[in-house]
């Protein structure tokens, strides 16, 4: 009776082993995934700025509506700072700019600008200066709908 016990414990124990031999070690990231977590890394160091530092960061934006200066100035920003929540520095910062996991750039608009107001409302989350989404994998901005990658954080 023992012998069976302990022979019907070790196949149980070799089928669990034998599962998790081909069990990826970790989850896979998929492009969505890894651009949901860059955006939401850039607004956590982004909220974890304080109060000075976000408003100076907004008066150098008050004259501008362009996308590109936006991510690239915030890019700046954020990397120069040395109490990063999350390493920025895993992400793709080619050419000073945050880009989502098809390598095209992340799109910015102020939220007092004339984009944001035909934005999904869904992107538009807490009140921050701007909001931050991805053109997903056709690489084209479809201000929030179709494949655009977003948090809503």
């Amino acid at each position: 009776m023992k012998i069976k016990l302990l022979g019907f414990i070790f196949l149980i124990i070799c089928i669990v082993f034998g599962i998790l031999r081909f069990m990826p070690e970790r989850p896979v990231k998929t492009p969505p995934i890894q651009t949901v977590f860059l955006i939401g890394s850039i607004l956590d160091d982004f909220d974890a700025l304080d109060d000075s530092e976000q408003h100076q960061f907004v008066l150098t934006l008050e004259t501008t509506d362009d996308s590109v200066m936006i991510n690239r100035k915030l890019t700046t920003l954020l990397t120069s700072k040395t109490n990063n929540l999350r390493q920025l520095d895993n992400f793709d910062l080619s050419n000073g700019l945050f880009r989502d996991a098809w390598g095209t750039p992340l799109l910015f608009a102020l939220t007092n600008s004339a984009t944001y107001g035909h934005l999904n409302p869904l992107i538009k989350g807490r009140p921050r200066p701007f909001v931050i989404w991805s053109s997903g994998s056709n690489h084209t901005n479809e201000l929030g709908y179709g494949d655009d990658v977003f948090t809503g954080q």
